[in-house]
């Protein structure tokens, strides 16, 4: 639902709104938030694949 809304607004519109509801910045902060951590956490998933890679490459050589 915060996504359709911060389409929706303007540049004006985001800024007021920043600076007057505490509860949007809340809201915004929670969703950038959130954005960041399923992006780390595909990274961690994906050097993680690599990580057992690399170790069932070692332990066939062995």
């Amino acid at each position: 639902m915060l996504e359709v809304l911060l389409i929706t607004l303007s540049r004006e519109e985001f800024l007021e709104l920043l600076e007057r509801d505490k509860e949007f910045r809340y809201a915004v902060v929670g969703y950038l938030r959130l954005d960041r951590i399923e992006k780390t956490q595909t990274l961690l998933s994906l050097i993680y694949m690599i990580y057992i890679y690399l170790f069932i490459i070692v332990v066939r050589e062995a």
